[in-house]
């Protein structure tokens, strides 16, 4: 089992980070590699899944695990992947934790099994979505 884990503090309330990235279906928004998201089940909570559409055309079906908004926290996990992701077993889940009134940290962690003799082919794609996510909320949140 392989991990990954980035934590970046995003300069907005932890309220309005929590409005874009509760949405589970509105990634889009936010990650510039999304180039389309849609629903496949009617259940838009736990257990509702999307097929996510990458801007290289790659398409992944996400389950919708844990929605706690309470904690701020949402999980979810990659059930199926074309091309296959040099990955399997792939749960995420993104924590915010406020730093007061205009500022949030956000971790945005993974677990998965490698496909193949190394992780460095996952961890690369997992780091560049990551990155690219942070960054685009870090603007989508800054214009307000």
């Amino acid at each position: 089992m392989a991990e990954y884990s980035k934590t970046a503090v995003i300069n907005a309330p932890a309220a309005a980070v929590w409005e874009v990235i509760r949405d589970f279906n509105g990634t889009g928004k936010f990650s510039p590699v999304v180039a389309d998201s849609v629903w496949e089940t009617e259940n838009h909570g736990p257990g509702g899944l999307r097929t996510i559409t990458m801007k290289d055309g790659s398409k992944a079906l996400d389950r919708l695990d844990v929605l706690d908004d309470e904690n701020m926290v949402i999980t979810y996990s990659i059930l199926e992947a074309e091309p296959p992701f040099p990955f399997k077993g792939y749960q995420a889940t993104m924590r915010l934790k406020p730093l007061g009134e205009s500022s949030c940290e956000l971790t945005w962690s993974c677990f998965f099994l490698p496909r193949g003799d190394s992780e460095a082919p996952a961890l690369e794609i997992i780091s560049n979505v990551y990155s690219a996510g942070i960054e685009g909320l870090q603007k989508l949140l800054a214009r307000g």
